[in-house]
């Protein structure tokens, strides 16, 4: 699912007009319309997606996630794990990514 059908989604899901939700963010209306039909000159920041997440009820780290960036609060980690790890790492975290949510699954 795309950040844009995300958003789209959950404001509705919310019951939230594009107007409402941008006031509550402090942006103008249309920046909204632009996220939801995937139409922005730029991305959203690390701060707008928190902020947005709060308002749409969903975890931050996640939205942040969907929208192609990593939180910033993962970046230390992610180094020391390109250190530990070096190339193999891409490798590791697309296994990581392609694993099916098993709970008994044992994660090494």
């Amino acid at each position: 699912m795309t950040l844009s059908a995300i958003v789209r989604q959950h404001r509705q899901n919310n019951q939230l007009s594009q107007r409402e939700l941008a006031t509550r963010l402090g942006c103008d209306h249309t920046y909204i319309s632009k996220i939801e039909n995937d139409a922005t000159d730029y991305e959203p920041s690390e701060r707008f997606l928190s902020d947005l997440a709060d308002l749409l009820l969903v975890d931050s780290d996640w939205l942040i996630f969907q929208s192609g960036k990593i939180p910033d609060r993962y970046k230390p980690l992610l180094g020391s794990l390109a250190l530990k790890y070096g190339d193999r790492l891409p490798t590791l975290l697309t296994e990581l990514l392609n694993r099916k949510e098993d709970p008994d699954s044992d994660v090494s």
